[in-house]
């Protein structure tokens, strides 16, 4: 195998630590790249999910999940995390992530690999121009 920056990563969305549930995931190999190679990837609600967030239309798509997912009555069904996790990158890589030693500089180290995100509602995604 060639020498790579990062051997594999994913994004998941989780329910808080004490549960410890992964609600859903992506993996790198299953995302659709535009030319410049990017991504886009929606997480929302199931019954939330634009029309267009598909793979057909260059879209990956996650679940939000139930919340927190503690079995208590104080669990937030409108809570939710993300987790970006990178598996053996190279030591070399100026953009590692663990080149992070501190909150703050994430974008600066990462750079053009830092993710960018946005929030939008299902109607404005799905009238957007992609």
């Amino acid at each position: 195998m060639p020498k790579e920056q990062v051997v594999y990563w994913s994004v998941v969305s989780v329910g808080a630590g004490p549960s410890g549930e992964l609600w859903d995931g992506l993996y790198d190999m299953q995302l659709p790249l535009d030319a410049n190679g990017s991504y886009t990837i929606v997480m929302s609600r199931p019954e939330d999910r634009p029309k267009n967030a598909t793979r057909d239309n260059g879209v990956a798509w996650m679940s939000w999940g139930p919340g927190e997912g503690l079995n208590d009555p104080r669990n937030r069904t409108d809570w939710g995390m993300l987790i970006m996790r990178f598996i053996a990158s190279d030591p070399n890589w100026e953009n590692s992530p663990t080149k992070i030693t501190k909150p703050g500089m994430e974008d600066a180290v990462m750079g053009p690999y830092y993710p960018r995100g946005e929030y939008t509602d299902k109607t404005k995604f799905e009238t957007a121009q992609r």
